[in-house]
């Protein structure tokens, strides 16, 4: 089951947005809230041009700044708390490696 939902994740994705969308839209036309100012097919395509813009800057932007950061923490030494031998995990001297790691990333 989950190679299942691993493997089509994105079709899953794209058709319980388009179903929601589609909820949506009927539940827009049978019961509106308010009156229209601006035309119903102006107003969804800007919404969905929005929701088109936002998808593709999150997939494009959040491994880029993963990345940045893991890089920027690797050449200023942040973290690597757990593989220290200096301080094995559970020991009392663990907390001020944890201390000593905020400190160097609030002073820098």
């Amino acid at each position: 089951m989950d190679d299942f939902l691993l493997a089509n994740e994105p079709l899953i994705r794209l058709g319980l947005f388009l179903g929601i969308l589609l909820a949506m839209a009927i539940w827009e036309v049978a019961a509106p809230r308010r009156r229209r100012e601006i035309p119903r097919l102006i107003r969804w395509s800007n919404n969905l041009g929005v929701v088109v813009i936002d998808t593709l800057l999150v997939r494009l932007t959040f491994p880029i700044v993963a990345v940045a950061l893991a890089v920027i923490a690797e050449e200023r030494g942040w973290g690597g708390c757990s593989t220290s031998s200096k301080y094995p995990p559970g020991s009392p001297s663990s907390s001020r490696c944890w201390r000593s790691t905020l400190r160097s990333i609030c002073s820098t």
